[in-house]
C-alpha cells in the first residue's frame, strides 16, 4: 500500500510539472501543444512520466531559442507579444480568412496610419494577400512563420502608410564594442514624488509631443520577463525613441535583468541601408523613475533629476501638443467632460446625445474597472461606422475621511490604472492587454463622440471645482477634452 501511495504522489507531482510545461509551450506558440493534455500521465509508469517531463523541458528550451531566432528573422514580430500573435495566427489560418479581414486589420492597426483613406488601402492589401496566399498559409507552419511572412509582405509594400518611425524595412544589426557605449543616448529621469499629471507633462516634454504606443513600456509589479525582453529586443532591431515609465515599479529581478541586458553586450547600433545617411541610427531609451531604481548602476546612462517646479513645459503647452496630435475633428466630433451639480441632468444630457448616434456604448467606470473588460466592450462598436458615441459613466468616488486608509490606497491605485488606461486610449491611440492580446484602437476619420460624466465628488464644491479635482486624478482627459457644463433649468 505504501508503494502505491508514493507512486500516486510522484505521478501527481509529475502531472503538475507537465501541465505547467505544456501550458508554457502553448503560451509560447508551439503548434504541437495547442490541444495537449496530461490525463494519460496518471496511467503510465513513473519512468515514462519522468521521461515526458524531460522531453517537454527540452522542447521548451529549444522552442524558446527558435522563437527568439524567428523574431530576428521576421523582426516585425517584435511589435507583438505572443498572445496577440496567436490571435492573428488563428485569423490568418481560418478557412474563411478573407471574411475576417476587418478583424485582422484590428489586430495590426497600431502599426499603420489611422487616416480613413489609408486604412482602406491597408484593407485592400490584406485582402489581396489572403486571396493570393490562401494555398501557402499552411496550418503545419508555426504561428511565427505565418504571421512573420504576412507582416513582411505588408511592410515590403512601401506605399502602405505605416506609423511614425517604422521604416520601409527593418534595419540590419551590427554590434559595437564597449568603448562605444558611452555615446548611447539613454537617459534616466529621476522624478521623486511626481503625480500622474506631472509624469504625463514630463512625457510630452521629453518627446516634444506624443510617443507611439509601441515606443512606451508601462512598468508594473506584474510585468513579465517576456514582455520586458520583447520591448528591449524591439529597441535593438528598430532604432526608435523609446520610453520606460516608472522603472522602479519593476520587480527587483526584472530591474536586474534590465541592467544585465545593457551590461552584457546587447547594446547595439542599428545600421540602415539608406544611402542618404552614412551614420548609424541608434535607438534611445528614456527611463523614468519616481523612486531610485537599480538603473543608477548603469555606467553610461545620463541621470537627470527633475523637480516639479522645474518642468520645462507648461501644462498648457502639453495640452496644445496633444490636441494638435490627437483630437482631430475628422477622428472625434467631440471629447466632452460633462460637468454640473448633482441633479442638474448630466446623465440625461449625455443620453440625449447618444440617442442621435447610429451606435453607442455606455461603460461604467466603478470599483470593478479593469482594462481588459473595457477593451472587450469597446470592441463591440462597429469599426466602420461614422458618428458612434461612447459614454464613460464615472460612478467611482473617493472614500470618505473616516474610511480605513487601506481603502484610500486601493482607490488611489485604481485611479492610477484608470488614468494610464485613458492615456493609452486617447494619447497613444491604442490599448492592449498583454496577457490575453485583446486590444482596441479608435478608428480614424469617423468623427466619433466621447462623453465623460464628471461625478459630483463633493456636494459642497462648485461644479468647476469638482472638475478640477477630477482632472488632477485623470489628467489625460484634461489634455484632450473640453468641458461642457450642464445647468438645471
Amino acid at each position: 500500500g505504501g508503494e502505491k501511495i508514493k507512486r500516486f504522489i510522484h505521478l501527481n507531482e509529475t502531472t503538475n510539472k507537465l501541465l505547467k510545461l505544456y501550458t508554457a509551450l502553448r503560451e509560447a506558440g508551439h503548434p504541437d501543444y495547442f490541444n495537449q493534455t496530461v490525463d494519460e500521465i496518471l496511467l503510465c509508469s513513473v519512468q515514462t512520466a519522468d521521461c515526458k517531463v524531460q522531453d517537454a523541458e527540452k522542447t521548451l528550451m529549444e522552442w524558446t531559442e527558435q522563437v527568439a531566432a524567428l523574431r530576428v528573422k521576421y523582426s516585425w514580430l517584435l511589435f507583438m507579444g505572443m498572445p496577440k500573435l496567436l490571435k492573428l495566427f488563428q485569423l490568418l489560418t481560418n478557412p474563411s480568412a478573407v471574411a475576417c479581414v476587418d478583424k485582422i486589420l484590428q489586430e495590426i492597426s497600431f502599426l499603420f496610419s489611422n487616416e480613413r483613406h489609408n486604412w482602406l488601402r491597408v484593407r485592400e492589401e490584406v485582402k489581396s494577400y489572403l486571396t493570393r496566399a490562401a494555398e501557402s498559409i499552411l496550418r503545419s507552419e508555426t504561428p511565427m512563420h505565418v504571421v512573420g511572412k504576412f507582416l513582411a509582405v505588408l511592410f515590403a509594400n512601401h506605399s502602405l502608410p505605416t506609423r511614425r518611425g517604422l521604416g520601409k524595412r527593418p534595419p540590419s544589426v551590427t554590434s559595437r564594442s564597449r568603448s562605444y557605449r558611452h555615446e548611447y543616448t539613454h537617459t534616466l529621469h529621476y522624478c521623486p514624488g511626481y503625480s500622474q499629471k506631472e509624469l504625463v507633462q514630463l512625457i510630452v516634454s521629453i518627446c516634444n509631443g506624443v510617443p507611439e504606443s509601441y515606443e512606451v513600456f508601462h512598468c508594473h509589479k506584474s510585468s513579465s520577463r517576456e514582455e520586458l525582453e520583447l520591448f528591449l529586443k524591439r529597441a535593438l532591431h528598430h532604432p526608435l525613441h523609446y520610453l520606460m515609465l516608472e522603472v522602479n515599479k519593476l520587480p527587483f529581478k526584472l530591474q536586474e535583468y534590465l541592467l544585465q541586458f545593457h551590461l552584457g553586450g546587447t547594446n547595439i547600433v542599428n545600421i540602415t541601408d539608406s544611402v542618404e545617411s552614412s551614420q548609424p541610427q541608434m535607438a534611445t531609451i528614456q527611463f523614468i523613475e519616481t523612486s531610485p531604481s537599480i538603473l543608477r548602476e548603469m555606467p553610461w546612462i545620463l541621470l537627470k533629476e527633475h523637480k516639479v517646479s522645474g518642468l520645462s513645459s507648461t501644462w498648457d503647452e502639453a495640452r496644445r501638443l496633444c490636441v494638435t496630435r490627437v483630437a482631430q475633428p475628422y477622428d472625434f466630433a467631440c471629447i466632452q467632460l460633462v460637468c454640473g451639480d448633482a441633479g442638474d441632468g448630466k446623465t440625461h444630457y449625455i443620453k440625449q446625445q447618444l440617442a442621435s448616434s447610429p451606435a453607442s456604448l455606455t461603460i461604467a467606470i466603478n470599483e470593478a474597472f479593469t482594462p481588459l473588460a473595457t477593451i472587450k466592450m469597446l470592441n463591440a462598436l462597429p469599426s466602420d461606422t461614422k458618428d458612434c458615441a461612447i459614454f464613460f459613466n464615472f460612478t467611482l468616488l473617493p472614500p470618505g475621511e473616516m474610511v480605513d486608509k487601506n481603502e484610500h490606497i486601493r482607490y488611489k491605485k485604481l485611479m492610477e490604472v484608470i488614468g494610464w488606461f485613458f492615456f493609452d486610449l486617447f494619447i497613444l491611440g491604442y490599448v492592449e492587454d498583454p496577457v490575453t492580446g485583446h486590444s482596441f484602437r479608435m478608428p480614424g476619420g469617423l468623427a466619433w463622440s466621447v462623453y465623460i460624466e464628471v461625478p459630483s465628488r463633493d456636494l459642497k464644491l462648485l461644479a468647476a471645482n469638482n472638475l478640477k479635482q477630477f482632472c488632477e486624478e485623470i489628467p489625460t482627459l484634461w489634455l484632450i477634452a473640453s468641458a461642457h457644463f450642464v445647468h438645471q433649468e
